[in-house]
């Protein structure tokens, strides 16, 4: 587990980093289709700094940490980049054990800012409600999709 927390860390630093330089900040104002972010997920009742699981998300071309970053990305842009619209999946079927998820999205689409935060009762609601975007993410319960 340490492991994962040492590169999510590195991982979100060196997008950090590269998301202050002079090559990404030309980028957003003048016009580029740059999208890159950071998804993360906490497991439980509290919020944390440093979330369980996390990934990075790049469009256009897809790339990143993320498992499936051409699928999170297709859902992105059917949603327009609004994280609120994204499309539920089909053939889930969950229950109602408890099981809370916190899960942020931080950084850009097509050069907008992206800041949004959302909470969910269980992992499987999670990967219901989001499409493929939180898919990375499995915890303790993962369901059968």
């Amino acid at each position: 587990m340490r492991t994962s927390h040492l590169l999510a860390s590195t991982a979100l630093t060196a997008a950090a980093l590269f998301a202050m330089t002079p090559a990404a900040t030309a980028a957003s104002t003048s016009g580029l289709d740059v999208s890159a972010m950071t998804l993360s997920v906490s497991y439980g009742e509290t919020d944390s700094l440093v979330p369980d699981e996390s990934a990075i998300l790049a469009c256009n071309p897809a790339l990143g940490t993320h498992p499936s970053p051409t699928r999170a990305c297709r859902s992105l842009a059917r949603a327009n980049g609004d994280i609120a619209r994204l499309a539920p999946k089909d053939g889930y079927a969950c229950t109602l054990d408890y099981q809370p998820r916190s899960v942020s999205v931080k950084g850009t689409y097509r050069g907008k800012e992206l800041d949004w935060q959302g909470r969910f009762p269980n992992t499987c609601t999670m990967l219901a409600e989001t499409g493929d975007l939180f898919t990375f993410a499995g915890g303790p319960a993962l369901p059968l999709p």
